[in-house]
């Protein structure tokens, strides 16, 4: 039996009825993610008789495609505007610790530092808060949760709660911020766009963003491969100034290389975090 790529015929060309049941079953997959918001593996393998790991491919597929999010057990619709950060905390786990990792070398070893809401400045937060010599400034109730036992001072800007983002944000959260003056600051996104910058459900949410990227000439974004697929709904934006540098995952790199580029064009710094 002849071989393509050192695999055989059989295995390289997939037969056209068994295609065409893959498909069909994806598609099955998008549309009732667009009508639950959540998907779980075990449930639809049941639902369609077959085995979890085809279910778990299929997710993979159509995450690559764009069509949806895939968390820890399941997958949710990027017809979804946003998640819960609780959502957000299953939603590539692995990748976030990678970049909070990579994020970490780019703190100083003393003074103050901003961390934005959200899963990925969370994470880091829990890494930057053994070292007693910093002091966390945050917004995020997810990363006080992550540095609540720390070892480095720890200063929560306060304001109007956003329950989704478990974030502060309205006047409130903009007088204490136009009086941090933070060595680095790290920011979360919804999506990322090259053109536009990020986007935002919410005017509130877009102007604190745009403010805290204000804050430090050391300013980055925490952004897995996902925040580069655009998604409904986010109808604020918040321009990325070109100081403002990109931390991202290996994925990013392979399936949105093309954003990353003209990121850099602009004159952005970028970090894979490997």
């Amino acid at each position: 039996m002849g071989t393509v790529n050192g695999t055989s015929d059989m295995a390289a060309v997939e037969e056209p009825p068994a295609r065409q049941q893959t498909l069909q079953r994806r598609a099955e997959l998008t549309t009732m993610a667009d009508n639950a918001g959540h998907l779980s593996v075990h449930e639809l393998a049941e639902a369609m008789g077959v085995s979890p790991s085809t279910i778990r491919r299929d997710l993979r597929a159509l995450q690559a495609e764009g069509q949806l999010l895939r968390v820890y057990g399941g997958a949710y619709a990027l017809g979804r505007s946003e998640l819960s950060w609780r959502e957000k905390a299953q939603s590539e786990a692995g990748a976030k610790q990678v970049i909070a990792r990579a994020a970490a070398k780019l703190a100083p070893d003393s003074g103050a530092v901003f961390l934005d809401s959200g899963t990925s400045t969370a994470a880091l937060g829990a890494i930057l808060g053994r070292n007693r010599s910093l002091t966390l400034v945050t917004t995020g109730l997810s990363t006080l949760l992550a540095v609540a036992d720390a070892e480095a001072e720890v200063i929560v800007v306060g304001g109007r709660l956003r329950r989704m983002s478990a974030g502060m944000t309205g006047p409130l959260t903009d007088i204490t911020l136009d009086r941090v003056a933070p060595a680095a600051a790290f920011l979360g996104a919804e999506s990322i766009d090259p053109e536009r910058g990020i986007g935002c459900p919410e005017l509130d949410q877009a102007a604190l963003k745009s403010r805290a990227m204000k804050l430090s000439q050391n300013a980055w974004l925490l952004v897995d491969h996902t925040k580069f697929e655009r998604r409904p709904g986010l109808r604020f934006l918040a321009p990325i100034p070109q100081h403002v540098g990109i931390v991202t995952d290996a994925r990013a790199e392979a399936l949105h290389g093309a954003a990353l580029a003209r990121l850099r064009a602009a004159g952005h710094r970028i970090v894979i975090a490997r």
